[in-house]
């Protein structure tokens, strides 16, 4: 059912609109949002990587000054319903022949899947993190998408985004005067 409200809120922080199977959508760079039972949900597009870890941890970071607590609490990076840190399960590496090399250098090897007809080697994104977080393994990784819990919520994670795009311009550019 298409809720004139969840129009509102996106526009009312700048989110052109679309409607979409039934609800209102807002395409914000390489983000799509869209309102889902109770939460706002962000999700990454499937050719985009999503915010890298250093990023997301920033954003979960911020202080919510109703809650004194951080705003990653009910931004919540990779739809983890407790909030956890990004640093955790839900942020993930390029799943690539570069991160198998690294995991076979730590002694993970890769098994045959009969029903997938691959080789891969079997871990799980609590695994990887653990080992990032231990530094056993270092690769870069991302958060692809949030279930945010607030209209205020939603407004910081867009008012963030942004901020990172120019700042990402702005380093391109003086880049490219050097």
């Amino acid at each position: 059912m298409i809720n004139i409200e969840h129009k509102n809120i996106l526009e009312s922080i700048g989110l052109t609109t679309e409607i979409e199977n039934d609800r209102y959508v807002a395409y914000f760079g390489d983000w799509k949002i869209h309102h889902q039972n109770y939460y706002w949900v962000a999700r990454i597009g499937e050719k985009f990587l999503g915010l890298k870890l250093e990023d997301a941890t920033k954003l979960y970071e911020i202080n919510n000054p109703e809650t004194n607590k951080p705003y990653g609490k009910i931004i919540r990076a990779g739809c983890d319903g407790n909030g956890l840190h990004p640093s955790e399960y839900v942020s993930q590496p390029i799943y690539n022949d570069e991160l198998d090399k690294k995991l076979e250098a730590i002694g993970y090897e890769k098994v045959y899947s009969e029903l997938m007809n691959i080789f891969y080697i079997p871990i799980n994104l609590g695994e990887v993190a653990k080992l990032c977080n231990e530094e056993k393994l270092k690769v870069q990784r991302y958060v692809k998408d949030y279930h945010i819990d607030t209209d205020k919520g939603l407004s910081v994670f867009v008012d963030f985004v942004i901020h990172l795009k120019r700042e990402e311009k702005l380093k391109r550019i003086l880049d490219a005067q050097i």
